[in-house]
């Protein structure tokens, strides 16, 4: 399975994308500005194409009682997984999905529904990795 995230749109504070599963829109992304120099939980990982896998997360599984998805090998990050999320505040270089995004330029992007955006994209990727394997690929359209 491919999964594409196209980064459309970004401030000095947020990056927001479209996330596409097999070529068709299933939500929205919010996550960290592009910064050049890394700044650990404040900067968007590299574009690229990543394996996904699922682990155990100690902060998120107990939450929702299953195994996250994560991006595998991302050059200088560890641990970006997709996950709820409303705002860059709770992304720490992670991908949150929402239904509907909100684009401030002079202030702080945020997304609704993310929940329910989340319960809706994690079983068609989940079930992809463990039948079939399933990568990201991220595209920078925004820069």
């Amino acid at each position: 399975m491919r999964v594409t995230l196209n980064r459309f749109v970004s401030s000095a504070d947020d990056s927001l994308s479209m996330l596409c599963i097999n070529g068709k829109f299933s939500a929205f992304i919010i996550e960290d500005e592009y910064r050049q120099q890394k700044v650990k939980g404040e900067t968007r990982i590299p574009a690229g194409i990543y394996k996904l896998v699922l682990v155990d997360s100690p902060k998120f599984s107990p939450i929702y009682g299953h195994k996250m998805i994560m991006l595998e090998a991302v050059p200088g990050f560890t641990g970006i997984l997709i996950h709820p999320g409303v705002s860059q505040k709770d992304t720490e270089g992670c991908l949150c999905p929402g239904n509907v995004a909100r684009f401030n330029p002079m202030g702080e992007s945020r997304l609704e529904e993310s929940k329910a955006a989340y319960f809706r994209i994690y079983p068609i990727i989940a079930q992809a990795i463990q039948t079939e394997g399933a990568e990201i690929e991220v595209i920078d359209s925004d820069l």
